[in-house]
């Protein structure tokens, strides 16, 4: 229901309304006074509609209110005493809406409130004591705004019945209170992404019943408490991005109910516990980024309920294990990259056949790679797929079948990993792949022109190999390519190169050595710097277009050699200096475009020669003087030249001034000057000075 229009104001007049629901509407505009004659309301939801402005301090007339929902408003501020008289409200939610200013201190005379959210609002302060002094109090939301300062030691002591503490991201500092132990019914503590300090409090084991414990994104330090597996009800422990250190305790095993461990980038030490293979309901685990050794633990292979398992940035060494039976079939992503891991990879690698990301990327595998990695067919992740075994001496070549993987693959990373052969037809199969990074290995053959079916490729990089052979002229027709990695290998070179409309910045210096290169397109980018002399190295080139991009510096002479160039286009950039007269030289040209740069100086006069020029622009720069007027130039008109004010000559209808009419204009100036300079004279003398 849709009613773009603020609230009637006849409202009002339902005196024995109890309940009001206009939740879900365009409403907008200020509340009308009028609503505060509805003193029987038990209940006002107006969530997700446009009222703005403070929430009415009429509000206080509602005695009998015991649920408030302002939920997705532009409500901006909490008036003193505007509800601090609801006696009988259980529930305020003013989530998503812009308030602003500290939260009132009379909040706290709401003694027969149950749940108190004020998520993703401005309110800026330390958050008032007298909040913690409801005893009804079962859920306190207070995250996604910039309240600061700390929280009370003795936070739990008059909160008997709270159940839910969530504060996250917001400016909270100093320790954890250890008197949260005494929250006894506490099912969720989230305190994550503050400026908390010190350790984890110990006591915090004695929240039997806790079932999410998230402190992520803090400045903690210390250990993981040892006892914390007396929080078996725990079904998410999170302590990513903090400075934890010693080792991850034995008992953790115990949190039976666990479905997700993440204890990313901390500096946590020692062996990964082979209890955490008892966790038979973990889903996901998360350890990268820490300081972790020994061997990769078998057990974790063995949870049946896994589907993520990152372990990356460690120093696990170790081989991954054979069985078939460590291989879950739930598992989906699987990150071990920058370890030590060694051996090969194992063939049951395929019955986790649900894999979706997979990397083990900078580790020390070896042998073949096996052919079973091409049974892997939900290889795929829809934001960012990756598939990376790079910096391995895997001293293998790449089976067929790597073109079995899952279409939905968009990164397959094996650079740096000691591969031989030829590259696999079936890659080209792959037909979501955004970039493919082959660089750096022994590859030998040609470019298979099945790539040219990778329609979504946005990088490819193949340097320091050794293929060979032409490369493959629809590359360069590929819609979203932009990065074009070929250097040190033995390609006889690409002769049409069509990379327009995308987001290229630089022009590799090695495109100026493609001497068999016939068309080159790189219009509708963003380049920059200038053009080097080697422009002139592209003997057998016939159209060059540069136009639209923010290329700078002047054309350079070298120009000229391109004997066999038809159309030349270097339109909207940012080009100065003068037009090489070399271009006279330049005897096939057929269309020139130099329009809308900062090009100076005159038109040579050689370009009268090129017979076969149909199409001039050189309009909207700085040139100056008279405008060629034999040859082609007979045939242009002036849209061709307008923009340059110092140009000159019938086709500008300016004409020229000639050299006989600059000597009489500088004859007559001198004159001007000199008759009453030595009137001057004359009159100085008379008076006798």
């Amino acid at each position: 229901m849709d009613i773009y229009r603020p609230v009637s104001s006849q409202l009002g007049n339902l005196s024995f309304l109890f309940s009001l629901d206009v939740s879900r509407n365009n409403l907008h505009g200020e509340l009308p006074q009028d609503l505060s004659y509805l003193r029987r309301l038990k209940v006002m939801n107006l969530g997700r509609n446009n009222f703005s402005g403070e929430i009415p301090r009429w509000f206080g007339f509602f005695s009998e209110l015991q649920m408030l929902i302002l939920d997705s408003n532009s409500f901006t501020s909490i008036p003193p005493a505007s509800i601090s008289n609801l006696s009988k409200l259980e529930t305020l939610s003013v989530r998503y809406n812009h308030l602003q200013g500290n939260i009132p201190q009379d909040i706290g005379n709401l003694q027969s409130l149950k749940e108190l959210i004020l998520f993703r609002n401005q309110l800026t302060g330390p958050i008032p004591f007298t909040i913690f002094n409801i005893s009804t109090l079962e859920t306190l939301n207070l995250t996604y705004n910039e309240l600061s300062e700390s929280l009370p030691v003795d936070i739990c002591c008059l909160l008997p019945r709270i159940k839910s503490i969530a504060i996250v991201s917001n400016h909270l500092s100093g320790h954890i209170p250890p008197g949260l132990s005494n929250c006894t019914q506490l099912y969720e503590l989230s305190l994550s992404h503050n400026n908390f300090n010190g350790s984890i409090p110990p006591e915090i084991v004695n929240l039997e019943r806790l079932e999410r414990l998230n402190l992520e994104g803090n400045n903690l330090q210390g250990t993981i408490p040892a006892k914390i597996g007396n929080l078996q009800n725990l079904q998410q422990l999170q302590l990513e991005n903090n400075h934890i250190t010693g080792s991850i305790p034995n008992t953790i095993s115990n949190l039976s109910s666990l479905w997700l461990l993440n204890l990313n980038t901390n500096n946590l030490s020692g062996v990964i516990p082979r209890e955490i293979g008892n966790l038979h309901k973990l889903e996901r685990l998360h350890l990268t980024f820490n300081k972790l050794s020994g061997s990769i633990v078998e057990e974790l292979f063995n949870i049946s309920t896994l589907r993520r398992l990152s372990l990356a940035c460690n120093n696990l060494s170790g081989g991954l294990p054979s069985a078939s039976s460590y291989w879950p079939t739930n598992l989906q992503f699987l990150h071990l990259g920058s370890n030590k891991i060694g051996g090969v990879i194992p063939s049951s690698i395929s019955n986790s056949s649900n894999l979706k990301s997979l990397d083990l990327s900078q580790n020390k595998l070896s042998g073949p790679n096996p052919n079973s990695l091409g049974d892997l067919r939900h290889l795929e992740v829809l934001s960012l797929t990756a598939i990376g075994l790079a910096y391995n001496p895997l001293n293998g070549v790449l089976p067929e079948s790597i073109g079995n993987l899952s279409t939905f693959t968009e990164k397959l990373n094996l650079r740096h990993s000691q591969i031989r052969g030829q590259i696999p037809l079936g890659i080209g199969n792959l037909s979501n792949l955004i970039t493919l990074k082959l660089n750096s290995n022994d590859l030998t053959g040609s470019v298979p022109r099945t790539f040219c079916h990778l329609q979504n490729l946005q990088g490819l990089s193949l340097e320091n190999n050794r293929l060979s052979g032409p490369f493959p002229e629809c590359l360069c027709k590929l819609p979203e390519l932009v990065v074009v990695s070929l250097s040190n290998n033995q390609f006889s070179g690409p002769r049409h190169i069509y990379l327009n409309s995308n987001w290229l910045t630089n022009i590799p210096t090695s495109l100026w050595s493609l001497i068999g290169l016939l068309d080159l397109d790189l219009s509708n980018n963003s380049l920059v710097g200038s053009l080097p002399p080697d422009f002139g190295n592209l003997n057998a080139i016939k159209l060059v277009d540069l136009s639209r991009n923010h290329l700078s510096g002047i054309i350079p002479s070298t120009i000229g050699n391109l004997h066999r160039l038809l159309y030349l286009s270097l339109a909207y950039n940012e080009l100065q200096g003068s037009i090489p007269g070399s271009m006279g030289k330049m005897i096939s040209l057929e269309l020139v475009n130099l329009s809308n740069n900062i090009l100076s100086g005159t038109i040579p006069k050689s370009l009268e020669s090129l017979q076969y020029l149909k199409d001039f622009n050189v309009s909207f720069n700085r040139l100056e003087g008279e405008i060629p007027s034999n040859g082609s130039f007979l045939n242009f008109t002036s849209q061709s030249f307008m923009g340059n004010e110092e140009l000159c000559g019938d086709l500008v209808f300016r004409p020229c001034m000639t050299r006989s009419f600059h000597h009489l204009r500088k004859s007559k100036l001198l004159l001007i000057i000199l008759v009453p300079l030595g009137t001057s004279l004359i009159v100085l003398a008379s008076i006798g000075i």
